[in-house]
């Protein structure tokens, strides 16, 4: 409680001293108890005295007594009053004013947040140069700037009454007028609400025309209330002087100011601009809303929403146009130009005319005009809907085209996405434009193979719905029986289909956007719009691929590339953080891992059951063809050794999507399964050459055609978990097992199988050629023709080692030289020989020049030598017998030396006996 001559001070005046907002001061005395209370401005306001301050003020209050020089800290609040000019604002130059004026809105956006912890200095000062330099038309210094700034702080002494125009004037002012009239400091606290209206102004300097009724209203209530106190001559002209003063807006001179206010107060209505309160009220006869129909519906229907053109076009129509006559005469009267409508006709007919036109263009037009929901993901989690959907990428990619050259491609791909954690968690690419049903339902297998079944699957409309391989069997067949010996289908098992009604309540959209980003870097990129945006670079290489006069390699990526690049762009997309409402700042992967629903996992499917989800069944006759059903176009055939005990006999055909080269069939009662491999067609001239190169050829593209033609071999990629997901337990029967391991061990044969009779046929092909054997000679490519061709090739090199140096007897001193003849492989052959000679000349010995000395030649040096002197490559095949008679005759002459003539007659030409199959020489 305040004791009587105790001083006390207000949070506002302690601002005011220390330079500082009330606000701060407010924070620093929260939780400080009050010494007393006043009243200011009609309200109970708080009071403290220097005692309870807070050590921190205190502090603060003496430093700014000392910097003042002043005798107490009391002292500081007896000089905190409001700071005026030597001259009231209304007795200052009208030049002074204006720069005031223009220095008032220049600063003030800068005083309102220069306590702002967002902006610092070096911002604020920037946007405040350029403020200065927009209202003065020239630029200041920033020092200066600084200094208006510091001035204006300094004189408003923290009360934060900015609105004041008095504190923007410069330091040596000038009267306007020596018979200016003064409103005296004592006067002015008087009007003090009329100060605190005018702050409240959103532009003090511009008000609008509320702002300006809200100030007339307070300036009336107050006159009404001190009438009676005191003199209403006086008072009325002091609040005049007050209001021509601080508002010189409200009128153009001070006695219109008398004027409008003598009215004001005579009737509350005069309060309020007539103007305002009769804009928007409709004086002018009404136009039929009939006609307002016929105009809307010209000018959506046959003018393209163009409002001018159809009021135009009916104008000419005059009365048949079907209008009143009182339309037809405002829309026919005269106009300053071709285009011009009347102002309220147009407003009425243009809004209408938007308003029906999405309807008129169609279903996408009314979607884009419909509002959309906000969807919360908030009890979402991990892998409880998934969903997908088809992009084709703006990359470009080649592939062969089976003549010779390449195909450029877009294809498509098709993205699995968790809805909730928007991660990529399998996809699909292949080259063609158009996907089917199996590609859709295999990758929906192996993403559950893999994480297991979500709740729902969010499809758009067309082939993900109506296609049965995706929600069911195909037609005429029945989903594979599984738990309590029911079909099963996607809904039997727990997962519902919810088709997406509109492109923009599908995820997919906004996830493959995102990919897209990644994707401007690539090869071949053509723009998200190819015709509008793709660069120029693509459009010429993709033309001069088309025309055939370049390849590929190297402007645009490989199918195979590609598919590996797109890898790297989903594992991206994937570790990118998103700061969006639906991850908030995690990646998609992390999202993944934190939604995972740990206490209510989905059922996996593991190898015990997964045959019932991916294969459908249904009663097939094993005839004379075999197995034999056509589904989405394609026929399949299926017969091999495991049919023919079947025939005539109705079997359970199990038919899987994801492997169509197998068919499982079992008995009625689903017992002894086995498999069977599908019939491909037959190349029309085959038969003609069974044991030839095209025999070979067409093996292989039946491969081919299997895995291209036949049904389009797309690459599925599911990406493997970096975290370790829990799965609920699956439990299946007995019977059911037993089918299933079946099935697996029988394909894991099937499998192995291939890979030895690959492995064989690359063994026996390069075993071949090494030995120059002809292609068709090793067509079979069997466990006989493997044999045999590692028999020539032991063969081969025991020749090779007989080819090395057998000593004669030691008494002699003589070496025995054996040159191997030829066999297979001309080229080999030659590079025998030139081996050979090498060896010879090695020795010393002479070769069209005289060489000395051990390792002075390569084989290559002697191959140009030999090149050199022949006039052509020894290795060219047309000329082999040429080159080998030459080299022969080197070699000969090589051993038949000046050291070698002891030994008697010369053997020459020797090493071509016809009885011998061998040349021995003698040194």
């Amino acid at each position: 409680m305040t004791t009587p001559g105790q001083f006390t001070t207000t949070a506002t005046q302690i601002a005011a001293a220390l330079g500082k907002s009330p606000r701060l001061i407010r924070r620093a005395l929260d939780g400080i108890t009050p010494s007393g209370e006043c009243v200011v401005r009609g309200n109970l306001t708080s009071q403290w005295s220097l005692e309870a301050l807070p050590a921190s003020l205190q502090k603060e209050l003496e430093a700014a007594r000392i910097k003042r020089i002043l005798a107490t800290v009391a002292a500081l609040f007896n000089e905190a009053e409001p700071w005026k000019p030597e001259f009231p604002w209304r007795d200052v130059d009208n030049a002074q004013q204006t720069d005031a004026l223009k220095l008032q809105r220049a600063l003030l956006p800068i005083l309102e947040r220069h306590r702002s912890p967002i902006l610092d200095g070096s911002e604020l000062v920037e946007i405040g140069l350029r403020n200065y330099s927009r209202e003065f038309g020239r630029d200041i210094a920033p020092d200066r700037w600084r200094y208006l700034f510091n001035r204006t702080l300094d004189r408003d002494r923290g009360a934060e009454q900015f609105h004041r125009p008095e504190l923007f004037l410069p330091g040596n002012l000038k009267r306007a007028s020596a018979n200016a009239q003064h409103v005296t400091v004592a006067n002015a606290t008087d009007f003090e609400p009329l100060n605190d209206c005018i702050a409240r102004f959103g532009d003090p300097l511009k008000p609008n025309g509320a702002e300006m009724d809200s100030l007339w209203t307070e300036a009336v209530e107050l006159f009404s209330e001190m009438v009676d106190a005191t003199n209403p001559k006086k008072f009325k002209r002091r609040l005049l002087d007050f209001l021509w003063q601080r508002a010189p807006f409200l009128a153009a001179s001070w006695n219109a100011l008398r004027v409008n206010f003598d009215r004001k107060v005579k009737g509350e209505s005069s309060l309020l601009d007539g103007r305002e309160l009769k804009r928007g009220e409709s004086r002018a006869a009404a136009i039929s809303q009939g006609d307002v129909d016929i105009m809307a519906w010209h000018s959506a229907q046959n003018c393209g929403g163009r409002t001018a053109q159809a009021v135009r076009e009916l104008a000419e129509q005059g009365s048949k146009s079907g209008l009143t006559p009182e339309t037809v005469a405002l829309i026919t009267a005269p106009k300053k130009s071709k285009s011009h409508v009347n102002r309220r006709l147009f407003s009425i007919v243009h809004r209408d005319s938007e308003l029906i036109a999405p309807y008129l263009l169609g279903k996408k037009a009314v979607d884009d005009a419909t509002p959309s929901l906000r969807r919360d993901r908030g009890n979402l989690r991990s892998m409880h809907v998934l969903t997908a959907d088809d992009f084709t990428m703006p990359v470009y990619c080649f592939v062969p085209d089976g003549k010779g050259w390449w195909n450029l491609t877009r294809g498509q791909i098709l993205l699995m996405i968790d809805c909730r954690s928007l991660k990529i968690i399998g996809w699909s690419l292949q080259p063609e434009r158009n996907y089917n049903s199996l590609i859709i339902r295999t990758l929906m297998n192996r993403t559950c193979a893999q994480w297991g079944l979500p709740r729902a699957w969010l499809f758009e409309n067309g082939i993900w719905k109506n296609a049965h391989l995706v929600k069911g069997a195909p037609r005429e067949w029945n989903e594979g029986k599984s738990w309590a010996e029911e079909k099963p289908g996607w809904e039997k098992l727990g997962v519902r289909f919810i088709h997406a009604k509109k492109a923009r309540s599908k995820p997919a959209e906004l996830v493959g956007g995102l990919l897209q980003n990644w994707m401007e870097r690539m090869l071949g990129y053509c723009g998200r719009d190819e015709r509008r945006d793709c660069p120029e670079v693509t459009k010429r290489n993709k033309l001069a691929v088309e025309a055939r006069r370049v390849e590929p390699h190297g402007l645009f990526l490989s199918f195979e590339a590609w598919d590996a690049e797109l890898a790297k762009l989903i594992g991206s997309y994937n570790a990118a953080i998103q700061q969006g409402d639906i991850l908030r700042g995690m990646s998609p992967d992390k999202a993944f891992e934190a939604y995972w629903p740990h206490d209510d996992p989905p059922t996996a499917l593991d190898s015990t059951c997964w045959h019932l989800l991916a294969h459908y069944v249904s009663e097939r006759i094993v005839g004379v063809e075999g197995i034999k059903f056509k589904i989405g176009g394609e026929t399949y055939i299926y017969r091999d050794e495991n049919t023919s005990a079947l025939r005539g006999k109705t079997v359970l055909a199990w038919f899987d999507p994801e492997c169509p080269d197998l068919l499982g069939a079992t008995d009625l009662k689903e017992r002894n399964p086995v498999l069977v491999r599908r019939e491909n067609k037959v190349d029309f001239l085959a038969a003609l050459d069974r044991d030839g190169e095209a025999g070979r050829a067409y093996q292989l593209e039946l491969e081919k055609a299997a895995a291209h033609n036949a049904y389009p071999k797309a690459r599925f990629n599911v990406l493997k978990a970096k975290f370790a997901p829990t799965f609920r337990k699956n439990l299946v029967s007995p019977a059911v097992f037993d089918v299933a391991a079946t099935f697996t061990a029988q394909r894991l044969d099937n499998d192995e199988k291939n890979k030895v009779d690959n492995r064989r046929r690359s063994k026996v092909a390069t075993n071949a050629r090494k030995l120059g054997l002809p292609t068709a000679l090793v067509r079979q490519s069997d466990d006989q023709t493997a044999e045999g061709l590692d028999m020539m090739a032991r063969a081969e090199r025991a020749m090779m080692e007989a080819d090395e140096e057998i000593p004669a007897a030691p008494s002699s001193g003589k070496k025995t030289y054996v040159l191997k003849p030829y066999g297979s492989g001309k080229r080999e052959y030659v590079d025998y020989l030139v081996k050979r000679l090498t060896e010879f000349r090695a020795a010393g010995q002479s070769f069209g020049q005289k060489f000395k000395g051990a390792g002075t030649f390569a084989p290559h040096i002697t191959a140009k030598i030999a090149s050199s002197q022949l006039g052509f490559d020894p290795h060219d095949e047309t000329r082999f017998d040429e080159a080998c008679a030459y080299l022969k005759s080197k070699i000969d002459a090589t051993i038949l030396g000046k050291r070698n003539t002891a030994n008697g007659s010369p053997n020459y030409h020797e090493f071509e006996s016809q009885a011998a199959p061998t040349t021995k020489a003698n040194l």
